[in-house]
């Protein structure tokens, strides 16, 4: 870089900006309209190229910063700010105080005071003053700005700023010391505290939740208290901070907003979170206290547990007693006329910020902050003497309308945002009840599911082949060539069944109906009472009273005979009739429809109140599904042999003759009550219809139902429609299939 390139770049320094260099940047060198001009491009690098190098322009400013400060801009350069201001008069000065502690093991301390006298005598006309740090405006240092409420002007003003670069106990008692030496000797006397000194003006202080900073500075103001006055003797910094210094309600609830993130986690409700929020309003005596450490005991979150032991634990509860009003020791009147939180310092923070930048040396820091205060105390001092105000609407009856204002916009949006939430529990409620009705309708669908398997398993068991049909009503069948009766016979009139040929010569064998029963068949009376048998009988009675009878039964055709629905414990044969019907294959007896003997039966009931009744049913060497379908033309009964009436009703009027069908019974009707089944009577052949019926969707055309296929529905709704009555009342519950209905 040339010399007349730096020349001309330091030019451009000197003139960018109100402050001259204080605070000057590269960055804001090469954006300044002023450079632009000076050098007549747009852009420092079409100048001269060499101007691209950051650095090089970054060593120029600061040899224009060093003309500026020979001292420097560290510390050094504030010890010289502060020996100059030594030279000029006390109402002159604005860097009172430069202290310097050395430390052995330790960064040495500084502590530097600053203000303008004018401002810092309105602290004698305010009830309060708020003390908070901020970090960004300078390097190296932390700036403590004392602002206040000047009520005469309706104005927030910053009357003192304190650096240090250590935030420890010792260092703020020693801050404190040295301001109220001070004020003292600008103004004839220190701060005085209402609670301390009969003439004092100061209710408390109010402070953030920094605890070095609230422990030192109840050290130093504790040297001012009059026992006699204020009947105060403790000498325990922690016992006397609650009495003149209050901690920001902002501040205190700032760790508990980061709580509601265990509301998202499910860990806390949002009513717990609330009251969490509410903490300083809800903690009024000892009582309120204990319900709300145990409340926060029984949350069981470590974060939480931790931030209330905090305040809890500490010292006498000093914490809590600096938060919560309704715990602290200055009188009720002294509070709720006055500031709860640091707004307004914080406030004064970004508009200083705003007004002097931020990243500055210590040097710059203090100089352009004493700009900034000097033209404030010219603009307090012309208000006074005019009566003009800054901002005209900044007066009490005003900041009363817009806080008011601001108050019920917020209840507004509360009692809107508690109405949503009330509407969104109900919600997740609902989705929940939702999700838990989809959970059990599963389980009910995977039982009944199971039920229908097992019937489904039994029915393959016994051999049955039936057209399965598909939800549109296509029966799918084989794809050869089925003959059809096309002309079936109506419900009233049982259709023929074609029985199988057998050899007539045989002895004993005259009609499947007749009255000569088969060689080797078992024909068995029922004992008087079998069906009215309760359900509760016990193992014994029902031993002793039918042992013969079930004894006949399972020898001759290995038929279980366990009709009744009894317990494990109480049945003789420990078999359960509605998972297996009474055809148990856990007693590893042959099924009565299994058996492949010829079996002919012949079963005689005895009916209270009635005669005897015998009906005769001849099988020969029929298949099961032949056997069936002879059952059901003959007697009404529909093939479950497992359908019994659980409440305890005859086994002849709920048993396996099925109300459903609704198809006058032998065994049921009175009328016919001592006769023997009678032969069907004779039908006109059917005449086939052959049919051909092909597998696959890609031959499949559209053919005629018949009426089997409508019988055989009917069957798979009966089905389904006793499948799930059997389900509603082994939960107890009502519902579909729950009452019988007529097919």
């Amino acid at each position: 870089m040339s010399l007349r390139t730096k020349q001309v770049y330091q030019e451009c320094v000197r003139e960018t900006g109100v402050t001259g260099v204080i605070g000057m940047t590269v960055q804001k060198v090469d954006a300044a309209q002023t450079t632009r001009n000076r050098l007549g491009t747009e852009i420092v690098a079409e100048y001269d190229p060499s101007l691209l190098n950051t650095r090089s322009k970054r060593e120029l400013v600061a040899q224009v910063k060093s003309e500026k400060f020979p001292a420097g801009t560290g510390f050094e350069g504030v010890h010289r700010l502060f020996l100059d201001d030594r030279k000029r008069s006390p109402e002159d000065r604005y860097v009172h105080d430069y202290h310097y502690i050395p430390h052995e093991n330790e960064p040495d301390s500084f502590i530097i005071i600053t203000f303008v006298p004018s401002l810092m005598r309105l602290i004698h006309k305010v009830k309060t003053f708020e003390g908070d740090f901020t970090f960004k405006r300078l390097i190296l240092l932390y700036e403590w700005e004392m602002v206040i409420w000047y009520p005469t002007l309706q104005r927030t003003l910053t009357i003192g700023r304190f650096y240090t670069n250590r935030q420890t106990e010792a260092n703020y008692q020693i801050l404190f010391d040295r301001l109220q030496i001070q004020i003292e000797t600008l103004t004839g006397y220190p701060i005085r505290f209402k609670r301390l000194v009969p003439d004092g003006n100061i209710h408390f202080m109010m402070t953030d939740m920094e605890v070095a900073q609230i422990i030192g500075c109840s050290k130093s103001i504790m040297k001012q208290n009059d026992p006699a006055f204020s009947k105060i003797t403790t000498v325990d910094p922690h016992r006397f901070a609650p009495e003149v210094i209050r901690v920001c309600y902002v501040h205190s609830i700032r760790a508990v907003k980061d709580f509601e993130k265990y509301v998202n986690l499910g860990k806390i409700t949002k009513n717990d979170f609330r009251k969490l929020l509410d903490f300083p309003s809800l903690l009024m005596n000892r009582k309120s206290l204990e319900d709300f450490d145990l409340f926060v005991c029984q949350l069981k979150v470590d974060e939480i547990t931790a931030w209330w032991s905090h305040k809890y634990s500490s010292k006498d509860g000093y914490l809590l007693k600096c938060i919560c009003k309704g715990l602290s020791p200055i009188p009720a009147a002294d509070l709720y006329n006055t500031i709860n939180d640091t707004n307004r310092g914080e406030s004064q923070h970004a508009w200083t910020a705003r007004q002097t930048g931020t990243g500055l040396s210590p040097v710059e820091g203090i100089i352009s902050a004493r700009r900034l205060d000097e033209q404030v105390a010219r603009e307090v001092a012309i208000e006074l003497k005019s009566g003009v105000r800054k901002n005209r609407n900044n007066d009490s009856t005003n900041r009363n309308t817009r806080a008011m204002g601001r108050k019920d916009a917020a209840a507004r949006k509360a009692e809107a945002s508690n109405q949503r939430a009330e509407i969104q529990d109900q919600i997740d409620a609902l989705k929940a009840g939702h999700r838990e009705s989809l959970q059990h309708q599963k389980e009910l669908e995977t039982r009944l599911d199971a039920v229908q398997g097992s019937k489904a398993k039994s029915k393959q068991k016994l051999g049955l082949d039936r057209a399965q049909s598909s939800s549109s009503g296509c029966v799918k069948s084989r794809k050869d060539k089925q003959t059809v009766s096309a002309s079936p016979a109506p419900p009233s009139c049982p259709a023929p069944i074609d029985m199988p040929s057998q050899d007539m010569s045989e002895p004993g064998v005259q009609d499947v109906l007749g009255d000569t029963v088969l060689p080797g068949l078992f024909s068995a009376e029922i004992p008087s009472g079998f069906y009215n048998l309760p359900h509760t009988s016990s193992s014994s009675s029902f031993a002793s009273d039918f042992e013969p009878f079930i004894g006949d039964i399972n020898s001759e055709t290995g038929f279980h005979s366990d009709f009744g629905e009894y317990p494990p414990s109480d049945s003789y044969y420990g078999s359960d009739y509605l998972s297996e019907g009474y055809i148990s294959d856990s007693m590893g007896t042959q099924s009565y429809l299994e058996s492949t003997a010829d079996v002919n039966s012949t079963v005689s009931e005895s009916v209270p109140g009635s005669e005897s009744v015998s009906a005769t049913v001849g099988v020969g060497n029929l298949s099961d599904n032949e056997f069936l379908a002879m059952l059901e033309a003959n007697s009404g009964f529909d093939g479950n042999l497992g359908e019994f009436n659980v409440d305890g009703l005859p086994f002849v009027n709920n048993g396996y003759i099925d109300p459903l069908f609704n198809i006058p019974s032998p065994l049921s009707s009175p009328d016919r009550y001592d006769q023997r089944l009678p032969a069907p009577s004779p039908a006109p052949p059917p005449v086939p219809v052959a049919v051909e019926m092909e597998m696959g969707p890609e031959n499949s055309r559209k053919r005629r139902r018949t009426a089997d296929d409508l019988a055989h529905d009917a069957a798979e709704v009966c089905d389904w429609t006793r499948a799930r009555r059997k389900t509603n009342r082994s939960m107890g519950i009502s519902g579909i299939g729950d009452e019988r209905d007529t097919v």
